[in-house]
């Protein structure tokens, strides 16, 4: 009878994770069709890396170096950057190629330029988040499963994905249109395989380690944040199961990842190069306090929606000189009062707590070990090596991989801390609190990478179908975001405005109407100010531009529509030829 109601509850459990599992799919699909109405620039990239066969970089002729400017293109450059044809589709020496020259695996892109092959000539935001809804669930499975087992509740695990779920971490990670997803879905499965290996007892099937093997050869080959995550969660696992004397397991366990890392390095032997890359990522000098505390700020703002207070005081000294003198105060007390009778008692309760704790050491889930210290050595390497000015809030990308696996730890910790007070009372309230902080966090904040748009009078790329295009832009790293607008144009010429270096190229203008045709003249408003002021008496305004354009050509100019994408706005305007006197 007993069996039968754990089965039945086993099956509710079960049953209300799909709804959960369905509802949050249905919920994110139709905010990403009404709120994602303009892209990150690293969008683009995703496509253009997927698919490009001419270049890696739209900008420029290598990784970061924006060159590529007073050059005319056409619309196809623009069209077959991101999209493929009926030559390019399933290319996948190109794709390999590309992020050879790039800093990621090619995985994520290989899936991506698979769906792309299946639609020549096309283009579809959908296709990459098909791709992150599809990894959401599947992370959601075994993201259930884990948290199931580890607080020995089905309830508990359905709580951590329903909250991390909606978190403002959870939804920007499917929003982004990059391999992050896909990351996080391996890191979580990882850690799930690596958990059934440490809570087995007696002989672990072959299977299990194979899991080990294929999951680590599959995320190594998604985000290379990956192999710092599982190298820090295999070498503190193999370390526990040592300590328990399970030596066979232990060598199983961190053989079988050792396997998987080696052939994703033969896959993609590009990973050592990109790996030990001294590059770094930040354009100026920064004290490491300072950027733990800043991207501190950015994970609890994306787990809690808590905004925590800007300052860049470094105080870790302090803290750790506040620890240390507590902890000698303390020891000093216990040498002092060791033979005092009330003491005594305090001193054995304690000891009999350390044995409890030990003798339970080889039957305890000690995961969440793992979870903190791979976590941990991907926070610092990213505190070392990214700028966290650079890319502020946008950060939040490099610690999707744990953001899952933290959320639930403490939620799981949380669950089984109150339902040992009392589950009656303690759950409904744990249940109450956390939905209270996601609608806190949804209400308050936008979740990162929801970029929205909402053009003036259309959107650019249907007034230019088949047009010239005179393209001014405050630096060409930003090319790839012209790609939906520009590739059904004609010809386009490429200038950056910066210093008015547009105003050396008159006769290259001259091509767009020297056979009498209207043409346009598109710019992003970064570096232009709307009209001069007191305090920008020297600024590049948007009627200079106009002024200019009009000067050389004869020309009368018309406003069109202004878009936005990245986070910048572009402006448009269609120059024709006035009708004789």
């Amino acid at each position: 009878m007993e069996e039968t109601l754990k089965k039945q509850k086993f099956s509710v459990y079960n049953i209300i994770f799909i709804i959960v599992v369905i509802a949050q799919l249905i919920f994110l699909s139709v905010s990403f069709a009404v709120n994602n109405t303009a892209h990150h620039e690293d969008e683009y990239f995703s496509y253009g890396l997927a698919n490009s066969q001419n270049r890696v970089y739209l900008y420029g002729s290598a990784f970061q170096v924006p060159d590529n400017y007073n050059v005319w293109m056409t619309g196809d450059d623009f069209k077959y950057y991101i999209e493929t044809n009926e030559e390019s589709r399933f290319s996948y020496d190109t794709v390999w190629k590309n992020q050879a020259a790039d800093t990621h695996p090619p995985l994520y892109y290989a899936v991506l330029h698979t769906i792309c092959s299946f639609f020549p000539d096309q283009f579809s935001w959908w296709w990459a988040f098909g791709i992150n809804l599809f990894c959401f669930a599947v992370t959601q499975v075994f993201l259930y499963k884990f948290f199931s087992r580890f607080a020995k509740s089905q309830l508990a695990g359905v709580i951590v994905c329903i909250y991390w779920g909606l978190s403002l971490g959870g939804q920007s990670n499917v929003y982004f249109l990059r391999m992050y997803m896909m990351l996080t879905m391996f890191a979580v499965m990882y850690a799930y395989f690596s958990q059934t290996v440490l809570t087995a007892e007696g002989k672990i099937p072959l299977k299990q380690f194979i899991f080990v093997g294929l999951t680590t050869f599959l995320g190594a080959l998604t985000q290379h944040n990956f192999l710092v995550f599982a190298f820090m969660y295999t070498l503190i696992q193999c370390v526990v199961l040592l300590i328990k004397k399970r030596v066979k397991d232990c060598f199983a366990y961190g053989g079988s990842a050792a396997v998987g890392v080696g052939l994703s390095i033969a896959a993609f032997p590009a990973t050592i190069a990109h790996m030990f890359s001294t590059e770094m990522h930040w354009s100026g000098e920064i004290d490491p306090a300072i950027q733990r505390y800043q991207y501190l700020r950015v994970i609890v703002r994306n787990m809690t929606g808590y905004i925590m207070n800007f300052f860049e005081m470094n105080y870790y000294a302090d803290v750790i000189a506040i620890i240390l003198c507590v902890l000698v105060v303390l020891a000093a007390a216990c040498f002092v009062c060791r033979k005092e009778k009330w003491f005594i008692p305090i001193a054995e309760k304690c000891k009999n707590a350390l044995r409890t704790l030990w003798a339970n050491f080889k039957k305890a889930d000690l995961s969440p070990i793992m979870i903190f210290a791979a976590s941990v050595l991907v926070f610092e390497i990213v505190v070392h090596k990214v700028y966290i000015y650079d890319l502020e809030l946008d950060s939040v990308r490099y610690f999707y991989i744990f953001l899952p696996l933290v959320i639930g730890v403490f939620i799981s910790w949380i669950y089984v801390i109150g339902t040992h007070i009392s589950k009656k009372i303690c759950t409904p309230v744990i249940c109450v609190a956390l939905a209270a902080l996601l609608v806190y966090q949804n209400v308050r904040i936008t979740p990162t990478y929801v970029l929205s748009d909402s053009p003036e009078n259309g959107t650019v790329s249907s007034y230019v179908k088949g047009q010239n295009c005179a393209v001014l832009v405050s630096s060409p790293i930003f090319l790839p975001c012209y790609c939906t607008m520009l590739a059904d144009t004609n010809n386009d010429y490429i200038t950056p405005y910066v210093h008015c270096e547009f105003e050396a190229h008159a006769d290259e203008y001259k091509k767009l109407y020297e056979n009498g045709e209207d043409f346009y003249v598109l710019f992003d408003t970064n570096k232009i100010a709307e009209k001069k002021t007191d305090e920008n008496s020297n600024a590049l305004t948007y009627d200079y531009i106009i002024d200019y354009f009009e000067d050389i050509s004869g020309y009368k100019a018309t406003y069109c529509t202004q878009q936005r994408e990245h986070y910048m706005d572009v402006r448009l305007y269609k120059f024709e030829k006035q009708a004789e006197n």
